[in-house]
Parts: structure tokens; sequence; C-alpha cells
């Protein structure tokens, strides 16, 4: 017998089913609008993303990122340790290994929170990776159901294309740390200073406890709301029997531990001169586009800001905070001193023209004269009083004043300035790169832009030329004054030594290590030709254009730092001249290597020169101008030191280049202005006073730094060795001759 239903209740089926339908259609086609809007397969399988450049040293530190708008690194699946993923799990997404990319549970809740006005929470970690993953027009993140229904649909596909622990890494490769910092690399690099692998408990549960709001629970901003975020992740990890509750209490009691700064900015941290240099090289690299990469299927040159370019360096970070502290010691005192003796002798005060001419030169000068000031507006803006921070030597490394920028000119010009470069002499990798006092105040990098005369310190490649044509370290030779006549000028070049006196015959190891210039002058007129010197020095490292004229014997030409320390790791390196290179290999964001970069080498000089070079420098530091970097200095007996100090007319510039078996280093002092210097009578200008205490400070941390444990050695003498004069110099423990300047004699220049 057929069921009859009352007329109103098929009245009542028939509207429901027609709403049913209705609401299935509105559904299919919400769902058809939503995936016309999904990004398609490809970008599913290659998101777009940004990443920064991250720049390794030789001992395997991160000292530096790229990037523009996004500091993103990709860690390695190698480089995620179990405590951080331990810690998301707990806390974002406790179901995560029991769900394939939808947590019911968890979705229902959601829809609850949305009910009541409070839309949020649901999110699986799936879930929030593609909403990290795509921008606003592909999922989004928009509280709303269009944006939820798309983190499902692209969850599902993730969970399916992806391993659980992929997932995890991509999610931890995205997830923002506020600001521009994305990543848990660049997290960890930024406010530990450290590699994601090397997260302790502690700072792994404040990582991650910054993922729910990294402004609210920044460590450096809200130091007290995020130390109470990372003890509810442990209590979270604890609850769960991830960890101990006596675990987690013993990293509750530590501090939070993060850098005083919070950024890696490029002028803060390790080497910040040197980071800048690589930037800039980089930049020059990929515009070349001598390789491309894979983008999206493409190919392309390379972006160091845009690619996840990974640059190992050739700088060691250890040698490199040596070094600074060292360098930063010495200008200390030098500064003091420097202060001291200058008074009533201000140059920079008296003569106007100096100080002007910097107003004129600086970047604010040309910046408002651009945007089309007068120089009157420009000189009473220069006069008008401002809040600024002015470098000085003390614990934060910078004063704040109110002072007007002509006042802090006239403050600037006090102070002298210094560069420094270590090189490995057996590979040309550049150890040290140190171009200034500090980057945030003096932005210019005396290692890779000054050039300046390099006085005495030019003299060992006259020696070389004489040692390779038949000369010795004990080969006596006069220091008689001498005259020559250019016979195509007639000029004469009547060289003097600085102490006004001309001894008589006296060995050249000896010679050197006085620095007299009238024995030197000697060599270049009767042994050896000017071109000759030249040819010498081009083949050992020198690049720059040198007239080949007697008077350069005696450094009245200038150089930078770089390319004269490569030369003297010329004589280190028993005679081998390796191109200095700071690069040794750069990947892609895959870790596929894309170029790598090997220096050009030159046997320059035999092994036997090169040896009986290294014994007459020895003497300098030995007994000679550098006598005092031994006992005022500490650097140990066992390390076999050699050297040369250099000081340029007037005191303008103080040198001292030094070469142990391990590295040739170089280093300068001098004022950026030429026209300030200390008084020409003042022994304290010179290269001996000034710049030797810059190596010599680094050199006793060096080798008795139980991190590096360099071995304390000597140069090997070569095997076929024949001269008998390689006796090792005679070692004094007092200060010999130091008043012998080494200032070249510039009467006659062609």
């Amino acid at each position: 017998m057929a069921i009859r239903f009352h007329p109103a209740f098929r009245k009542f089926r028939i509207i429901l089913l027609s709403t049913v339908g209705v609401l299935m259609l509105a559904f299919i086609i919400f769902v058809i609008v939503v995936l016309d809007s999904m990004p398609r397969l490809e970008e599913l399988e290659n998101p777009n993303t940004s990443l920064a450049t991250m720049v390794y040293s030789a001992d395997g530190k991160v000292i530096g990122t790229f990037y523009r708008h996004e500091n993103r690194v990709f860690a390695k699946m190698s480089e995620i340790p179990p405590v951080v993923k331990n810690a998301l799990i707990a806390t974002e997404d406790k179901r995560f290994y029991h769900h394939s990319g939808i947590d019911l549970w968890g979705l229902f809740r959601a829809f609850g929170k949305i009910a009541t006005g409070d839309a949020q929470g649901g999110s699986t970690l799936t879930m929030q990776l593609a909403r990290n993953l795509y921008d606003e027009q592909q999922v989004g993140k928009a509280r709303n159901a269009t944006r939820k229904l798309k983190e499902m649909i692209v969850s599902v596909y993730l969970e399916r294309r992806y391993t659980k622990d992929e997932i995890i890494l991509h999610y931890l490769n995205t997830v923002p740390f506020g600001g521009t910092l994305y990543g848990i690399q660049s997290a960890a690099n930024v406010y530990f200073g450290k590699n994601c692998a090397e997260l302790s408990l502690h700072e792994a549960a404040l990582l991650v406890g910054m993922l729910k709001g990294p402004s609210v629970y920044n460590p450096l901003k809200n130091p007290k709301k995020a130390l109470n975020r990372r003890n509810i992740v442990l209590e979270l990890m604890a609850n769960q029997g991830i960890i101990t509750p006596a675990q987690a209490d013993s990293a509750k009691q530590l501090p939070l531990g993060v850098r005083t700064y919070g950024r890696l900015a490029h002028n803060r941290g390790v080497a910040p001169y040197f980071r800048e240099h690589l930037r800039l090289w980089l930049q020059d690299w990929c515009d070349k586009c001598e390789v491309t990469i894979n983008h999206n299927g493409k190919r392309r040159c390379p972006n160091i800001y845009t690619d996840g370019l990974r640059v190992y360096t050739t700088l060691d970070t250890r040698m490199q905070v040596l070094a600074e502290q060292s360098m930063q010691e010495n200008m200390r005192l030098q500064q003091e001193r420097f202060n001291k003796n200058m008074k009533g002798y201000e140059i920079w005060k008296k003569d106007t023209t100096i100080i002007r001419r910097a107003m004129r030169q600086s970047a604010r000068y040309n910046t408002m004269l651009t945007a089309g000031h007068t120089k009157a507006q420009i000189e009473a803006a220069f006069r008008e009083k401002v809040p600024m921070q002015l470098y000085a030597y003390n614990d934060k490394g910078y004063i704040e004043v109110t002072m007007s920028p002509l006042d802090s000119i006239y403050y600037y010009k006090q102070f002298l300035e210094s560069g420094m470069v270590a090189i490995n002499p057996e590979n040309g990798h550049i150890k040290v790169w140190i171009g200034g006092l500090d980057q945030e105040f003096f932005k210019y990098d005396h290692v890779a832009k000054t050039k300046r005369q390099v006085g005495s310190t030019f003299k060992p490649f006259v020696y070389t030329a004489a040692f390779d044509n038949g000369y010795t370290p004990c080969t006596q030779v006069s220091g008689e004054r001498l005259e020559w006549t250019d016979p195509h000028t007639g000029k004469v070049w009547d060289p003097k030594n600085a102490d006004g006196k001309y001894p008589g015959k006296m060995p050249l190891r000896r010679a050197l290590a006085l620095s007299v210039n009238t024995v030197t002058a000697r060599l270049i007129t009767e042994k050896v030709t000017p071109h000759e010197v030249v040819r010498y020095a081009q083949k050992m490292g020198i690049r720059s254009e040198i007239q080949a004229v007697p008077s350069l014997a005696l450094g009245s030409f200038e150089l930078n730092i770089l390319e004269l320390t490569s030369a003297y790791a010329t004589i280190a390196g028993r005679g081998v001249w390796h191109e200095p290179i700071f690069v040794t290999r750069i990947e892609d964001k895959f870790g596929n290597v894309i170029k790598t970069f090997v220096p050009n080498t030159t046997e320059a000089l035999s092994e036997e020169t090169a040896y009986l070079m290294v014994q007459a420098l020895r003497a300098v530091v030995d007994q000679g101008t550098a006598g005092n970097l031994r006992p005022e200095y500490k650097v140990p007996w066992e390390v076999e030191v050699a050297g040369k100090t250099g000081t340029t007319n007037k005191n303008t510039d103080a040198w001292f280049m030094c070469i142990t078996p391990d590295l040739a280093i170089g280093t300068w002092v001098g004022n950026a202005d030429q026209a300030i210097h200390y008084p020409e009578y003042s022994v304290y200008g010179q290269g001996g006073y000034m710049a030797m205490p810059n190596i010599a400070i680094f050199l006793r941390r060096l080798y008795t730094d139980p991190m590096l444990k360099l071995e304390k050695r000597g140069f090997p003498a070569p095997k076929n060795m024949t001269s008998s004069c390689v006796e090792t110099a005679e070692r004094t423990t007092g200060n010999y001759n130091r008043n012998d300047a080494e200032r070249p004699s510039n009467q006659f220049e062609d």
C-alpha cells in the first residue's frame, strides 16, 4: 500500500530539496571560484619565495645575509635539530603525525570560534604552511571561509606531495620572526649568532614561542613577554612527555641569551667592511651573468637578494675577531697619544680650508646641493645643532650629543684611522679584513680603496732584485752619501738618511733592519735598475702602475694594503704568488655548486731568493725598527716573524708589513686627511710606533689562542740551499736604534 504524505509535508520536502540543491549549487560555484584562484600546479611545486643570500666563513660561521625585503634563509633537513621539531609540534599541532593535513577536531573548533566572532584556530601546520607559501591572491591570510577552504585543498596536496618531516622543514623555512626576518635559520643567526643546528632547548623554545606573535614576543622589544612565552612552550613539551619536568624547570632558569643587537646589519657584527666589499663584488658577479640558475623551470642570472645563494668565503672569524680586538686596543692608545701630543698643533683648527673642503666633500652637503639648496642655505644647515651619535672609544662605541654637523667635522678630523689584512701565503686566501675603526661611522674601506705612499715597506723589492742577482743578506754595501744624475734630464737625486748619519759598509741585513736609505739607493742605482725592480714587484703581486725611477726604492708612490700584503705573501710563500681571493665557492639554494674559485698562481721567485729575503726581514724584527715586537708585546719566540716598517714624509703614513709561516699581514695607520699628521720631528708617527702594534698584539693573541692552536714554528729552509749566509739574525731584547725613520727622499721624481 503506497504511503500518502500530507500535502503540507510534500510542500516542505520540495522546499527542503530545493534549498539543499541551491546550497549545493552555491557550494559548487564557490568551490569552482576558489579553485580558479588557487595556485597552479607548477606554482604549488615551485612557490615564488624570496630567499636571502647566506655568507659563511671558512670556519663554518654565518657572517652575513644579503636581502632586500625578506631576510629569509632556507635550512636543510639535516640542520633542523629534534629539539626544534618537538617544540613546534608540542606548541602548534600536537596531532601533526596523526592527520593528513586537516585536523577535523581542530576545524570544528575553528568554525565554532568563527560563529562566536573569534575567527582563529583550527589550522594545522600543513595549513599554516599553505598560508605562508602562497600570496594573498592564491591563499592569503584573510580570516574567512574562502581562505580556510583554500588552505585545506592545498594542505591535502602538500601532504600527498611531501613527507611529514619535509612539511616541517618547509614550515620552519617560511615562518616570519618579525619585520623582514623569515625562517628558523635566519632567526637563529640573528638572535643567537649561531646556525639552527646548534640551537639548545631553551633557544628553540624561545623561537617557536615567537611564532604566536613575532612582534608581541620579540625578545629584544618585549623580553618579559618573550620569557613567559618561552616557558609556556617548555611546559607544553613537558606535559606531552617530550621532555621531563626537570629539563623544563632547568631550562626555565636560563636567561633569554639573545644577542644585544637583533639584526645582522651591514655595519655591525664581525667583518662589516669585508661583508660590504663582498656584497658589491657579488652584485657585480651576478650582473655579469657568468652562470645562470634554474628559477621555476627557467634559466636566468642569479640575484643575491632573492635566490638564496650560499657563499663560502675564506675569512676566518676566529682570526678576524682577534685582529679587530688587537687593532681597537692599539688605536685607542694611539689616539690618546695623538691627542696629547697634538695640543696646540691642531692644524685642522688653524687651517679653515681643511674643514671647508671636508664639508664640501660630505654626503650631506652634496645631497642638499643636488636637492636644489643654495650654498648659503647648506652652510647655515651645517651650523644648526642637531642630536647625533658620534664614534668614541668607550664601551658603547659611540656618544650621543647635540652638535652641529660642522662641529662634527672638527670632531672627526682628530681621529687616526687604520686598515689591516691577513693572507694565507700558501693559497692566497684572505683570512682577515679590517677596513677601518667602525663601519657605522667610518664608511671608507682602507683595505679595498685607500692608496697611500708606502715608504720603506717597498725596500724589500729592491733587496729581492739584488738577492736574485747574486747578493746575500751578508753582502757589504756602503751607506755613504751618494748623488745620482738623470742622464736624460740632468736632475740630481740626493737621498738622505733620516738621522743624518751615513755609515760605511754594512751587511744588507743590517741595512734593511735599520732602514738605511742610502744603501737602498745605492742598490737601485748601482746593482739593479729601476726597471728591474718594477719587474720584480709586478711578478710578486703589485698590480698598480709604478714609474721606473730611482726614488721608487724609498716608496715615493701609492699602493693599497691588499696588493702590498699580497706581494709580501710571495716571500712567505717560498716565492710563489697566489692571487688574493675571498670566495671559494657559491651554491644555489638547493646546495648545488654553481661556481668555484681558485687563485691564479705565478712562480715569481726561486725558493732560495725568497728564503734569503725572509732572513733579511727577520732582522727588522729581531734587531731593527720593529725591535719592540717581541719584548714589549710578548710575541712568542718560537714563532719566526719577519717584517718591515714604513713611514712617509712628514709622518703622514705609518706602515708595518709582517710575515710568519702562516700569514702575511699588512697594516696602515694615518689620518684620512693627509694634511693632518704628527709633527715631522716626532717619533710617534713612525711605523714602528703607530702601525706595528696592530700586528704585534694580533700575533700574541693568534699564537696563544686555545681555539686556533697554531703551531709555533719557523720558516722552512729550501732543501738545496747552497748559500752560507742564511744564519739566524742576532736576537736582541733592546729597542735597537728605533729613532731611525724611513721617510722616502722625494727630491727627485720623474
